[in-house]
């Protein structure tokens, strides 16, 4: 247990003094369970989460701080830990303004209560606050990484924004390892590129159409019901992976679409008479043995990439979004065909049920519970578990469609992740 006896006045006192308003909301908040997790240093833990180091709390504040320029007046810190980056950011004279931004009142309030804080509470350069309703970080900007795993709901989507701000470096070095066998394929597709219809024609051809956009999330095996009763009066686009599902459920789609460059044959032999005339919707990216065994037309289309730029020379085609996922690109596609409504199945961007994908296709199998840090809310408003990269391509997607406020966009399955800007579908 934490030491009790360690005076927590000073901190309530200052809290009360210069963020009333705060102060009363860190007293309201249920307290966390913390314990001490001393080594050299006095530590605590929270959900098993160091808030600093044990043993070197200083170094892991100045590698914290790195990613702020040395000249900076004005900067961000989102999390509290036990104080160590506030103290080392002070410590720079050039400093005018420091922001922190708590992201867990019931942490903040374990921290407070059980340690002095007062040192850099009272400097008149530090503003104190909760912004729950703050998606994107201000920069330049450092965090205390435990604390982003610790943030409550309300900090989401923050959290999620913050986190992908500090992976780019580590994102665009596994981007680049990928370059070289993107571009193989790619030049093996030039053929292909060059004689296959230009997806572009379909462009703006659906005006005012509702759509389905069917992925291979877990949700996916309750809707199919549902799917057959829309299916009449809307386009049903597939990606790939949720065909076997489909088929099995006597549904075949309108469109299929593929962009992933580990893509196989989504189709059994005996399958390919029944998708003759089935368009699948492609990128060059895509492996050509694949490709190839595509028994219906294909169309296809670049993203807006560098390594698709040189294409343009060979023929021009239109161009698709994504970032990361083809579920954005299935999505664009829609939009881009000029869907007026958007329903979206079997995209959960996490794990309901325990499952990684729906029974039947090619990626199933179970899935964890979740870390701390790893996990979203459904529509019931119930946690449930994800992984880093469902994360981004979620809020990516979100963004896409504040981008497109005239489309109006649907979910199927409440057990997937909630989403900004996308209603439920009703029965």
């Amino acid at each position: 247990m934490l030491d009790e006896t360690m005076p927590n006045s000073p901190n309530h006192s200052l809290l009360k003094a210069r963020w009333p308003e705060l102060a009363t909301a860190i007293a309201k908040a249920p307290l966390a369970k913390c314990e001490d997790r001393s080594k050299l240093v006095p530590s605590m833990a929270c959900e098993g989460l160091l808030l600093r180091s044990a043993y070197a709390p200083k170094e892991e504040a100045a590698l914290q701080a790195s990613r702020v320029p040395e000249d900076a007046k004005k900067v961000t810190v989102y999390g509290l830990g036990m104080g160590d980056l506030p103290r080392f950011l002070l410590a720079n004279p050039l400093l005018l303004e420091l922001k922190v931004v708590l992201l867990n009142l019931s942490v903040a309030r374990a921290v407070l209560e059980s340690s002095h804080q007062e040192d850099w509470l009272q400097d008149p350069r530090v503003c104190l606050q909760y912004s729950p309703e703050q998606r994107l970080p201000e920069e330049p900007f450092c965090a205390v990484p435990p604390c982003l795993q610790l943030a409550d709901p309300s900090n989401f989507a923050l959290r999620d924004a913050l986190s992908a701000k500090l992976q780019e470096p580590f994102i665009a070095g596994k981007w680049s390892e990928r370059e070289a066998v993107l571009r193989k394929h790619i030049k093996a597709n030039e053929t292909l590129v060059a004689l296959d219809t230009d997806v572009g024609e379909l462009f703006d051809t659906r005006r005012g159409e509702k759509f389905l956009v069917v992925g291979p999330g877990p949700s996916l095996s309750g809707g199919m019901e549902r799917i057959r009763a829309l299916h009449p009066s809307s386009v049903l686009v597939a990606i790939s992976t949720s065909l076997q599902p489909l088929i099995t459920a006597g549904l075949q789609p309108d469109f299929v679409v593929m962009i992933d460059s580990h893509s196989i044959n989504p189709l059994q032999d005996s399958q390919h008479e029944a998708f003759r005339n089935i368009p699948l919707v492609y990128v060059p990216d895509v492996q050509t043995d694949t490709l190839r065994a595509w028994p219906g037309p294909r169309l296809v289309g670049f993203l807006d990439r560098p390594r698709h730029a040189r294409l343009n020379t060979i023929a021009s085609r239109g161009v698709l979004w994504t970032q990361g996922t083809v579920a954005h690109t299935a999505v664009d596609f829609a939009v881009r065909c000029g869907a007026s409504q958007v329903t979206l199945f079997g995209l959960d961007f996490g794990y309901p049920g325990g499952a990684s994908h729906a029974e039947g296709t090619p990626d199933y199998q179970a899935a964890g519970s979740g870390d701390i840090g790893r996990t979203l809310l459904d529509g019931y408003g119930q946690r449930i578990a994800s992984d880093p990269n469902l994360i981004s391509y979620l809020r990516d997607l979100e963004e896409y469609v504040a981008r497109h406020p005239n489309v109006q966009f649907l979910r199927a399955d409440k057990t997937g992740a909630a989403m900004e800007g996308i209603e439920w579908l009703t029965d």
